[in-house]
């Protein structure tokens, strides 16, 4: 239904008690909804508690991480904002969400991760390197500044 923009149904199934909102395996709706950006599906399904925040798909990657590779600042602000979320945790890369922001260039995207208080900018992925070092070997002058 998620898939489809089906918005009655979502709402109608998100309302059962027997349905569970992260779908089957890897084919979660919240995945689904940040693949195709869909900002308001993504919304509607953050409103039932029992959504989780961060399944994965089939490449193991979840949904902050592919909002934030794809560059949708909408999806990923609704994501970072939500109660369930972690600012500092580790993707399948071994990268946080700080330092995948400052590896594609995204300034408005790393201001708005460092504008919250509980980010660790110091944060070393596993080779090491920060968020910093990541904007320097891309050659992000803008994004280093800001670090």
């Amino acid at each position: 239904a998620t898939n489809l923009g089906c918005w009655d149904i979502v709402r109608l199934l998100l309302g059962r008690q027997d349905v569970d909102p992260n779908g089957q395996g890897t084919g979660a709706p919240l995945i689904t909804a940040v693949k195709k950006n869909d900002v308001s599906m993504a919304r509607l399904l953050l409103t039932n508690p029992k959504t989780k925040i961060n399944p994965a798909d089939s490449n193991g990657d979840v949904p902050l991480q592919i909002a934030l590779e794809k560059g949708y600042l909408e999806m990923a602000l609704l994501l970072m904002v939500d109660e369930r979320s972690d600012v500092n945790t580790t993707f399948n890369t071994g990268w946080s969400p700080l330092q995948l922001a400052a590896s594609t260039g995204n300034e408005t995207m790393v201001r708005v991760l460092l504008s919250d208080p509980n980010i660790r900018m110091n944060a070393q992925n596993h080779r090491g390197w920060t968020a910093l070092h990541v904007a320097m070997y891309k050659d992000f002058v803008v994004i280093a500044r800001i670090l």
